[in-house]
């Protein structure tokens, strides 16, 4: 008998595995239980029979994520980048540096989200701007570093910036170790409408 308790008790034990892993310093193990955690659940419920309104409902959810799952992906991502934010960046980068930045999530992320023991990739990521966020500026950081040129990757985190995707503390943080050293070069990687 189906008691309707896989969501949220599934749910529970995802972030109970998040904050373990979090206290371990596993940084993609914490961002890849937290995004099971709020979208992953409610897809294998739906894959094993259940309508996808049967397999929302328990967590109190209509047809998407959670008002808060968002938001906590977004409080977790803060926090990881405040205590290791090299890191966090270290562990979003892409293992394939050739993935456009103009797709988003890749599915080289995607699979590097899910969880081991799931066939297939992780059907969606949380509707996170810092998600979004963190892992383009992962790219974008790998990019740099690999000393690919700063038109590929400097109006991304410029754009993002923009947006609003990333807190202060971290946007003065890329503008002044990020995007100030190349714009010094010449000629500028950015023009007027970046």
């Amino acid at each position: 008998a189906d008691l309707g308790l896989s969501g949220s008790l599934g749910r529970q034990q995802c972030w109970r595995r998040v904050h373990q892993l979090r206290a371990s310093g596993d940084h993609l193990g914490c961002v890849r239980w937290a995004c099971w955690a709020e979208v992953g659940i409610a897809a294998s419920d739906v894959n094993a029979g259940k309508t996808r309104q049967e397999a929302l409902e328990p967590m109190g959810v209509e047809g998407k994520t959670g008002p808060g799952s968002a938001s906590k992906i977004s409080e977790l991502l803060d926090a990881l980048a405040d205590e290791d934010l090299p890191g966090l960046l270290a562990a979003l980068a892409p293992p394939d540096l050739e993935e456009s930045l103009d797709h988003f999530p890749s599915n080289g992320l995607l699979l590097r989200l899910t969880p081991p023991m799931v066939r297939g990739l992780l059907p969606s990521l949380p509707a996170s701007g810092r998600l979004c966020f963190f892992t383009q500026y992962a790219r974008c950081h790998a990019l740099r570093k690999a000393q690919k040129p700063a038109p590929l990757w400097a109006p991304v985190l410029v754009n993002m910036l923009v947006q609003g995707m990333a807190s202060p503390s971290i946007a003065r943080f890329v503008i002044a170790e990020e995007l100030v050293p190349v714009l010094e070069e010449d000629p500028p990687p950015l023009d007027t409408e970046d």
